[in-house]
């Protein structure tokens, strides 16, 4: 029996060849000799540039949040090595959660196989490949992915971002001056000069509702009670505002919920069709800004816009962030275990 066998290394793994070469009753050596001898290795044209374009310019680009430029063969070759060990461990893209890959939606981390075409085009030399086989550069926006907003609001001022140093969140407090509720389809935060914004966080704090009623004490069961999880302003970095008439501290400040964000990798949020985000009328936006010194003195005034749904959804999307103000390591300590449910 005679056969042809066209042989793709990227695509066949060695256990399928083992598999397939003894159901022919074969060796499998054979055939892993022909795969190395034959298979086409990755170029930067035809193999990595796609995967850089889809995962990696978005921040790795020019007047991106990235470090370097990935968008040319030049860029990537310089960088090649570095390539390789952040995407084979995982390091980049950002990813923080460790559920299995495709468990969100927008899941960033690369497929096995992507990863596995990225080192091999590494420990080949890097080639660049045929021109032909480059994909178009991809665009990006300037202004605002989510279309034209409805509504814009943006930070009351510039703020001067210094040369150097490690700089402590800025707070910035914006109303909305909405006069009704709003249920928003889609946010995006919009740094005023990307290069030094880290990531944005969002929050909406509505009007001041009345204090609900105390629900009854829970019945002993012999358990201390649980330690509530207080954000200080001191934990946040926000300063203390003057004491008031009497003399006595000014209360924490409520930033509220929050609603949007912005950081290395993720940045739009778009709820699915029949869910929304309600903003409450006259709620305050507070902006935590995370800025990063780059070595020149820049400005910057970020902007949140909402698109709202066309009508009341079926169900409200909420969302938080989970703080355990209580994270204390001592000075020194090694080993420290801080529990927290």
């Amino acid at each position: 029996m005679t056969m042809c066998v066209r042989l793709d290394r990227r695509r066949l793994n060695l256990s399928a060849i083992v598999l397939w070469a003894a159901a022919l009753g074969v060796g499998a050596a054979p055939f892993i000799a022909e795969l190395h001898a034959q298979a086409p290795l990755p170029t930067f044209t035809k193999d990595v540039a796609p995967i850089l374009y889809r995962n990696c310019t978005s921040c790795h680009r020019p007047g991106g949040l990235g470090p370097m430029s990935l968008l040319s063969y030049d860029d990537a070759h310089a960088r090649a090595e570095d390539i390789r060990d952040a995407v084979s461990s995982g390091h980049m893209p950002p990813w923080h959660a460790d559920a299995p890959r495709g468990t969100f939606l927008n899941d960033r981390r690369l497929s096995d196989y992507e990863k596995q075409i990225v080192t091999q085009w590494v420990e080949a030399g890097a080639p660049n490949g045929d021109p032909h086989d480059l994909p178009p550069a991809p665009v990006y926006p300037t202004s605002w992915s989510i279309g034209v907003p409805d509504v814009v609001v943006s930070m009351p001022t510039d703020y001067d971002v210094p040369a150097e140093g490690v700089i402590a969140y800025q707070y910035f407090e914006v109303p909305t001056n909405f006069t009704e509720d709003k249920w928003v389809q889609s946010i995006e935060i919009l740094p005023g000069t990307r290069e030094v914004v880290h990531h944005v966080l969002v929050f909406a704090r509505g009007p001041a509702a009345a204090p609900a009623a105390a629900p009854p004490p829970p019945a002993d069961s012999g358990a201390p009670p649980p330690t509530p999880l207080l954000l200080r302003r001191e934990d946040q970095g926000i300063p203390d505002d003057p004491p008031g008439p009497d003399g006595k501290p000014a209360p924490e400040r409520d930033m509220g919920a929050l609603i949007g964000s912005t950081a290395p990798g993720t940045n739009i949020l778009t709820f699915p069709a029949g869910t929304a985000l309600k903003v409450r009328a006259g709620s305050v936006l507070t902006f935590q800004m995370h800025y990063t010194a780059k070595g020149h003195a820049m400005k910057d005034r970020t902007s949140v816009g909402m698109v709202f749904a066309k009508a009341p959804p079926e169900e409200e999307m909420r969302a938080n962030a989970f703080v355990n103000g209580q994270f204390v390591i001592p000075a020194g300590a090694t080993d420290y275990r801080v529990p927290s449910e």
